[in-house]
Order: structure tokens, then sequence, then C-alpha cells
């Protein structure tokens, strides 16, 4: 178990550096254009109504009319939402509150971009490498991540429900459970028989031959 999240641990643990590095000469680096303008400010109207146990659709006195039911990027509808919305009640630094819940988006985005990986037969270094290469990539790190929260949270939850969708469809299992990927497309061919093995240095060895390599078939005594 320990050697299965060490891998993913690491990757989201330097994604979480790396994102850090650019607030070393911008500490504002997380609270700019939209959020600052527009983000931040619904997250709070969101947290004051659930505090307040108002769940109407419309607020007509907020910008863009407050249409919380049709309103994808900020809706009601969303548990994340519920939590980020209910965390700026508690922190009244709004530039650190928005550096956390974008991190906190990097970190979620890293983990699933591993479980894609591997869901795909990624060995678990690469995966690790895929993991931290993607969240830091340039129009994330640039753009979604700095300004458009909007786009960076729905982006971050989309490699995880890949791939434990794909977990749980290709190889029925728990989407939770740590557990080998699935073996990849070009290892799936038919297996050969159990009465076929490889013949080596004149005996019949218990290692099966890949079905892309000619099959030597040996009988129960080991002649051929």
């Amino acid at each position: 178990m320990r050697s299965k999240l060490l891998w993913p641990i690491a990757a989201v643990a330097a994604t979480v550096v790396g994102a850090i590095i650019p607030m070393l000469f911008f500490t504002g680096y997380y609270f700019v254009n939209d959020t600052e303008a527009g983000a931040y400010g619904q997250w709070f109207e969101i947290g004051r109504r659930i505090l307040d146990g108002n769940w109407s659709l419309l607020n007509p006195t907020v910008w863009q009319s407050g249409n919380y039911q049709a309103e994808g990027a900020w809706g009601i509808y969303s548990p994340f939402l519920w939590a980020v919305g209910l965390g700026s009640q508690l922190m009244s630094n709004a530039a650190l509150y928005s550096t956390i819940v974008k991190l906190v988006c990097l970190a979620i985005a890293s983990a699933g971009l591993y479980v894609l990986a591997r869901a795909y037969g990624v060995t678990r270094p690469w995966a690790a490498v895929v993991a931290t290469a993607v969240p830091l990539a340039g129009f994330t790190l640039y753009f979604d991540a700095p300004s458009w929260v909007n786009g960076l949270m729905a982006w971050a939850f989309w490699p995880l429900a890949v791939g434990l969708s794909r977990r749980v469809v290709r190889a029925r299992a728990n989407p939770w459970a740590p557990s080998s990927p699935p073996s990849p497309w070009w290892a799936s061919a038919t297996r050969p028989p159990r009465s076929c093995w490889r013949r080596r240095s004149g005996r019949c060895s218990s290692r099966r031959s890949s079905a892309a390599v000619v099959l030597r078939c040996c009988g129960p005594s080991g002649s051929r």
C-alpha cells in the first residue's frame, strides 16, 4: 500500500511546490482578473446564503442577477462550491483564501491525472511525471489558475472522473481502492492454452509465451 501511494503523493506535492514558485515573484499571482472581480464575490455570497438558509434561485441585487440555478460556474448544485463558499466566510483575507482554493484544485487535478494515466496502463513513475507536468503547463498555470478559476475547477475534476469511470468499467473494481491497472491493449491478445509452453534448454519452461511469439507446444512428458 505504501509503495502504491508514494508516487501519487510525490506528484501532488511536486505540483503544489511548482505552483507556489510564481508567488515568489508576485504574491498576488492567484488573485487577479476574474477571480478578484467576480469569482470571490460569488463564493462569499453563496457562503452567506447557505449560512442564512436562503436557497432561493434568483438574487437580482448581485452581479449577473444572481441566477444561481442556471449558472454553471457558481451554481447552488455544487457541493464543492458549497465548501468553497462556506470557507470564504471563515477567512477574511480574500487573496490568501483564493490562493488556497486554487492550490487545492491543482492538487486534485494532479491526483486525477495520476489515476487517469494509471488507468491507461502507464507505469507509476511516468504517471507521476504526467500528474506533475500537466497542471504546471502553460495555459493552466498562466491563465486558468491565476484568473479563470471557474475553468480551473471544472478542469481539475475531469481527469479524476474519467480515470475512475474507466477503472470501474474496464476492471470492474472499486474506484477508490488502489490496485493494478488493467493490461494495456497490446497485452490483451488471446492467451495461449495451458498446454503450450516455451521450450528452453531441451526442457519445457513454465513461462508462457506471449501472443506475439511463435509457440512451441509441449506434451505432458515434456516432448514437443
